[in-house]
């Protein structure tokens, strides 16, 4: 039985190497492929930070063209800008040094700008009144009844204030263009 039990040691030991030579080429394959795979991510890394790189590269290529050009615009507006504030702190004399056409522009432009706030005001007070009797505002809070009273007697105030003032403009219109075919 010696010999028998031998041989089945020796037949173990057999199979033993074998399974053991079986799994190191399994291991050597599984290794191999995983080292391949792991050469292919490298690479594939490799380009993608080639590829990052050379987009990093051209942003900032393009953000200095943009700042170059936001420079430039800058400088532009700063050039065409209709309100130069150097030239609005000269305004005091610039109106004093005007000409008689100049110093009659002048006053046409600030008297328009007088009517067209005068006729803003007019319209405000006009559809207040309309929003106050629309909703219905002294029915629903008579606690504010007084305050719209005396907004009423001072719209009225302002009302003929506006259109004294509106008169008056139109007036000294009339002078000036008639000033000016004069001249």
């Amino acid at each position: 039985m010696d010999a028998r039990d031998n041989e089945v040691d020796t037949l173990k030991k057999a199979k033993l190497d074998t399974d053991l030579t079986l799994m190191k080429l399994r291991f050597e394959r599984s290794f191999n492929s995983t080292t391949s795979e792991l050469s292919k991510a490298m690479k594939e890394v490799g380009e993608t930070v080639d590829i990052i790189s050379a987009e990093d590269n051209a942003l900032t290529n393009s953000n200095s063209s943009c700042e170059s050009k936001e420079n430039s615009l800058d400088d532009s507006i700063q050039k065409s800008s209709i309100f130069d504030l150097d030239k609005l702190k000269d305004l005091p004399n610039t109106i004093n040094n005007l000409d008689l056409l100049g110093t009659i522009g002048f006053t046409l432009l600030m008297g328009h700008t007088l009517i067209l706030s005068i006729v803003v005001n007019l319209l405000f007070i006009y559809f207040g009144d309309q929003f106050i009797n629309k909703f219905k505002l002294e029915e629903r809070y008579p606690k504010i009844r007084k305050v719209l009273d005396y907004r009423r007697k001072f719209q009225r105030f302002y009302t003929i204030n506006g259109i004294i003032l509106i008169i008056i403009t139109s007036l000294t219109f009339i002078f000036l263009a008639i000033n000016i075919l004069i001249v």
